[in-house]
């Protein structure tokens, strides 16, 4: 029989552990003819009582598998930590705030085997209980992210995906630090479709992400693949030169010459962007995260 690992990193979610569990066996007893089905718990340095409730059914069902993190990396990082341990023929990423149903699983496994792909995306057709600037904002975000990215973007899709094991280990492969995972997966070219549902609000507890938070992950997506914004550094230091000599051209002598020297430090800032940015992928060799302890994995 395949099996399908399920990865769900948390931090501080105490509150909706025991309801998530309930729906992960469920889970499980329903996919049991076809899937054995394996949990894969990230904890990114809780200071809760998750962990522990977590850990209390390791003992009792080796199905569930415990990583705690020495820290807190933050969840793109502590999301890597999970693929890194999964074995699975298939992965599932999934949050522990229930605001993406495991019982949407087999539906997904289902639209996956039917079209003969590597990954099957979950895209938001409907947000409940989020405010109306959080859905405005993403909105923005993922189409100004489309339009400057050379890469495709899936937009209005999280981390709540599944895929296969060829997926799972291209993604395991990038080691990258500023990590945003949904644009590596779409990065890897593999073939994909969707599966369109409506989030739900969380069962417990409060988001974790904080705005500043959110922040640093948009930019992380910005700077890791939306290329086009490096080049159009460079299209405007053409614009600019193009100008200066237009002014030269009709004797404004000084005004071209400051727009010249302003097209030359544009251009030379675009240029210092592409090898900043080309030698940022060939050094991040730190390692991603620490492991304290595991439960149940080898």
């Amino acid at each position: 029989m395949k099996t399908l690992d399920v990865i769900i990193p948390f931090y501080n979610e105490e509150e909706c552990i025991n309801p998530l569990i309930e729906e992960l066996f469920n889970l499980r007893n329903t996919l049991k003819d076809t899937l054995d089905v394996n949990f894969i718990f990230v904890n990114d340095g809780s200071t809760d009582n998750g962990a522990k409730l977590i850990q209390d059914k390791c003992s009792q069902n080796n199905f569930i598998k415990l990583i705690n993190l020495s820290r807190n990396f933050g969840h793109e990082t502590a999301t890597t930590a999970g693929l890194d341990y999964s074995k699975g023929d298939y992965t599932v990423i999934i949050d522990a705030d229930l605001q993406d149903p495991p019982n949407l699983i087999p539906e997904m496994y289902k639209i996956l085997c039917e079209n003969n792909c590597h990954v099957v995306h979950a895209v938001r057709k409907h947000r409940e209980k989020e405010t109306l600037f959080k859905k405005i904002s993403a909105d923005i975000f993922y189409r100004i992210l489309k339009i400057f990215s050379t890469n495709p973007v899936t937009t209005n899709s999280g981390d709540f995906k599944l895929f296969t094991a060829d997926v799972r280990d291209a993604v395991k492969s990038i080691r990258e630090h500023n990590r945003y995972l949904r644009g590596i997966i779409d990065w890897s070219g593999f073939k994909s479709t969707y599966y369109y549902y409506n989030r739900a609000g969380r069962k417990a507890g409060k988001t974790k992400y904080s705005p500043q938070e959110l922040f640093v992950l948009a930019f992380n997506a910005f700077i890791s693949f939306a290329d086009k914004l490096v080049y159009l550094i460079l299209i405007f230091a053409f614009l600019f030169l193009i100008f200066s000599i237009i002014l030269i051209f009709f004797r404004k002598y000084t005004m071209g010459a400051l727009v010249f020297i302003q097209a030359i430090q544009t251009f030379a800032i675009g240029l210092i962007g592409i090898y900043i940015k080309n030698i940022s992928q060939d050094t991040k060799n730190r390692p991603l995260y620490f492991i304290d302890t595991k439960y149940n994995l080898d």
